[in-house]
């Protein structure tokens, strides 16, 4: 199965390769130091952070609008490259790019 009929079945799909690892780590490390910053500055009606109770400890999940307060993922949600790939699954008419940071458990969900 290529990569396009992976996403069209599952609605996800692995590119491996487009950042390399420094780059990855870097932006984990920006996804993290985002939680510190959630709350602060985020001019965004709606609620920027969801999370989960597993057993007796609460977890993020979820953080929208991320880029209003990181610069650097500001940068990778406008990276070229990624607007290639998104171009080759949904076509031109694109309004808004990566405005989620997914944090996931290790075993927790399913791995991308």
């Amino acid at each position: 199965m290529n990569v396009k009929e992976d996403y069209n079945k599952n609605g996800v799909a692995i590119i491996p390769q487009v950042f390399n690892q420094e780059q990855v780590n870097f932006m984990r490390a920006a996804a993290f130091m985002s939680l510190a910053k959630i709350h602060e500055n985020i001019a965004y009606p709606h609620k920027a952070l969801e999370s989960k109770k597993v057993g007796k400890h609460q977890f993020p999940t979820l953080i929208f609008w991320h880029f209003l307060i990181n610069k650097y993922l500001n940068a990778i949600r406008t990276d070229t490259r990624l607007l290639t790939i998104v171009r080759k699954f949904l076509g031109d008419n694109i309004k808004q790019l990566n405005n989620q940071v997914y944090f996931r458990l290790f075993n927790f969900y399913k791995p991308y």
